[in-house]
C-alpha cells in the first residue's frame, strides 16, 4: 500500500486504486485548494511583520552638518543653521545625562569652554533625555552651553551617533562656521572626547 499527500490531506493507495487514478485525484485535490480562498498556498504562508531598520549615516570631514531642529534644556527651539550661522560648534553626544562618563565629559567640555570660544567655537551637547532631565544636570554642574534634547534619536541617527544596537555612541563633531564638518570622531572615550576636538579647533584659524 502506497500513501500521497498534498498539503496535509493523506490519499492512501490500495490495490484497488491505481496510480494513474490517485495522480488524477491529487491534481483535483491541487485544484480545489488552489481555488479554495480559506485554504490557498497563499494565505498558508506564513507572514511576518515588517521591522522598522534605522538608517545610519556615518559623517566625514567636508560633509555639511545635517539640518536639524531640536529642543534645548530651556525648552527653546535650536536649529543647526542658527547654531553654526555666526561660530563654529563641537557638537557632542553622550548615552545619558548625569551619569558618571557623560559628566566627565560634560564637565571636561565646561572647563575648557574659553579655549574653544577663544577660537570662534561654541559647545553644544546631545542626547535622548529630556530637555527637564537636561536642564536639572545643567544646573547641578554649572554648564555654560545648550544641551539638546532628541529622544526620538532622530537627528543622532543622521549624525552618526548610534551603536548598531541603538544605543548612543559616545562621540563628537567638530563644525565650521557655516556647518561645514571639521573633524569627526565616533566611539570616543568620555575622557580623550575634549582634548581630541580641543587639539583640532586650537589648530584652526580663529573665527
Amino acid at each position: 500500500r502506497e500513501v500521497y499527500t498534498i498539503s496535509a490531506l493523506p490519499l492512501t493507495v490500495t490495490s484497488r486504486l491505481t496510480r494513474h487514478t490517485a495522480l488524477s485525484l491529487i491534481k483535483m485535490q491541487i485544484a480545489q485548494l488552489r481555488a479554495s480562498p480559506r485554504t490557498s498556498f497563499a494565505s498558508q504562508r506564513q507572514i511576518r511583520p515588517a521591522r522598522c531598520v534605522r538608517v545610519m549615516s556615518s559623517l566625514k570631514p567636508g560633509d555639511n552638518l545635517p539640518e536639524f531642529e531640536l529642543l534645548s534644556d530651556a525648552n527653546e527651539q535650536l536649529s543647526s543653521k542658527a547654531l553654526t550661522k555666526d561660530n563654529g560648534i563641537v557638537l557632542f553626544s553622550y548615552p545619558r545625562a548625569n551619569t558618571s562618563g557623560c559628566t566627565t565629559q560634560a564637565c571636561g567640555y565646561r572647563d575648557n569652554y574659553t579655549a574653544f570660544e577663544s577660537k570662534g567655537y561654541k559647545i553644544v551637547g546631545i542626547s535622548a533625555d529630556s530637555p527637564a532631565d537636561q536642564a536639572a544636570w545643567k544646573q547641578q554642574y554649572n554648564y555654560q552651553y545648550p544641551l539638546l534634547s532628541d529622544p526620538s534619536k532622530e537627528v543622532l541617527t543622521k549624525l552618526g551617533m548610534l551603536k548598531p544596537d541603538g544605543k548612543i555612541n559616545r562621540s563628537h563633531i567638530v563644525v565650521d562656521k557655516g556647518g561645514v564638518v571639521k573633524d569627526v570622531q565616533y566611539g570616543i572615550a568620555a575622557k580623550d572626547s575634549v582634548p581630541e576636538a580641543l587639539k583640532v579647533v586650537l589648530q584652526a584659524k580663529s573665527i
